[in-house]
């Protein structure tokens, strides 16, 4: 399934989904979809609507070229989603049931509000359990909890160490589960008058126009998955040694092939999916043709297929594999520049397992940290660029200068500009130098 048809799949999500959108009414959902086709078939929206489709057609592998339906459909849903916040969309706070807090610390150290409702409350660590999971002969549950109980995160992720799987049974049993301790409290409409938008078909085409593109560009910017390159050392037999390189080469470049194993003198022939190649890998291919010879190892070329000759008597050849692994997904960053990105460099990535969230060990975690960083600065520009880094990750003199004229909130771009006297441009091509540093180095930025 290509990323754009997975649009209204990935991203309902937030308080208009999740409170809003779950409470409505039988009323209130039909005011909704009637109200969403007489402005999805507006004349003043009509170029809009098409524009849309257009965009979709050309984008995320062509998935709707062929099928304007299902592009129209994603147009539809945009518009929906904007009706129902003109409509009924509120303000909410959020509260921890347990802590009765509504901030909290963030990991560099600043007060931030809790805007939604987590699994685990920030402030105190806290969760609930909903379901303690399969009951034991005794009638009790294998995790020790009860429902409704309050529990550490810590604790709770600990139960899990008693739902392995069973070998004698071939079961794996039922694991607990927590719920949310945050509350939403409601708050006042985020549009007091919205007739006064819809009926009026110049403030109607602006107000929909811009929720379907900010809407649109917002979903295909958080699908793309960023990649990060894997090296491993391999040693063996020299022409085995060719293959798996040849191998990682087509994978890096997103070379499509079918593997026709060994045959005759081959000792593994690759059969293209096109004839033509890109020119970065034409390059690469004359390397490695190149470092096969030099090995005493064959490289057949003919037509679309590629086949490495086996040579039993050639010498032993250690080499770097590299190949494109996609990044471990991050957690949300606490710096917004002012065009609505997010820039982080405090993140540690966790994995999920059936779904649950993992964190990582503690003391993996402590190890590297301190190091990683230093290791980083060390290796950036001296100068703006190292500034730059201490005010984002909010470290040493130039962090505590930058604070005392900006204060504590997450800094911006226009004020680190301000404060080092160079051009928001210029900030952010120091941004991307600390962001490469950052995944030659194992970690993933946000933005």
């Amino acid at each position: 399934m290509g990323i754009g048809r997975q649009l209204p799949i990935l991203c309902i999500r937030g308080s208009l989904a999740n409170i809003t959108m779950a409470k409505l009414s039988n009323e209130e959902k039909w005011e909704a979809e009637c109200l969403t086709k007489q402005i999805c078939d507006h004349e003043e929206m009509r170029i809009k609507r098409q524009a849309v489709n257009k965009r979709l057609a050309r984008t995320i592998g062509q998935d709707y070229r062929d099928d304007r339906e299902i592009a129209d459909e994603e147009y539809q849903i945009a518009v929906w989603r904007g009706v129902v916040n003109i409509l009924y969309h509120r303000k909410y706070d959020f509260r921890c049931t347990i802590c009765q807090s509504s901030h909290y610390t963030t990991t560099r150290g600043k007060p931030a509000l809790i805007d939604h409702q987590r699994e685990v409350c920030p402030n105190c660590g806290m969760t609930i359990v909903a379901d303690p999971g399969e009951i034991g002969p005794d009638g009790k549950p294998l995790s020790g909890l009860e429902k409704d109980q309050i529990i550490s995160h810590e604790d709770f992720q600990a139960s899990y160490a008693h739902f392995g799987y069973d070998r004698v049974t071939g079961i794996i049993p039922k694991a607990p589960t927590a719920k949310s301790p945050i509350e939403y409290i409601v708050g006042s409409k985020m549009h007091e008058n919205p007739y006064s938008i819809i009926d009026d078909p110049i403030q109607m085409k602006r107000f929909f126009g811009e929720y379907v593109w900010n809407y649109f560009r917002q979903q295909i910017k958080e699908n793309k998955r960023a990649e990060e390159t894997i090296a491993s050392k391999v040693s063996g037999r020299a022409d085995e040694i060719i293959v798996s390189e040849l191998f990682a080469l087509c994978d890096r470049l997103k070379i499509e092939y079918a593997n026709a194993g060994r045959s005759g003198t081959a000792l593994c022939t690759l059969c293209l999916s096109g004839i033509q190649t890109s020119p970065e890998f034409t390059v690469e291919l004359v390397l490695l043709r190149q470092r096969a010879i030099n090995a005493t190892v064959v490289i057949q070329i003919s037509g679309n297929e590629i086949s490495v000759l086996e040579n039993q008597n050639a010498g032993n050849l250690t080499s770097v594999l590299s190949k494109k692994k996609y990044a471990t997904y991050q957690e949300n960053g606490s710096g917004d520049d002012e065009d609505g990105t997010t820039f982080s460099i405090s993140h540690v990535a966790f994995r999920t397992i059936g779904g649950i969230r993992m964190d990582q060990e503690d003391h993996v975690a402590t190890i590297e940290a301190n190091d990683v960083m230093e290791a980083i600065r060390d290796s950036l520009p001296e100068g703006d660029c190292r500034k730059i880094f201490d005010i984002e990750s909010g470290l040493g003199l130039e962090h505590k200068s930058f604070s005392s004229t900006y204060g504590d909130s997450s800094p911006k771009k226009i004020h680190i500009a301000k404060y080092l006297g160079i051009t928001p441009r210029a900030v952010s091509i120091y941004k991307d130098t600390i962001k490469v540093q950052m995944l030659a180095h194992g970690l993933v930025p946000c933005g």
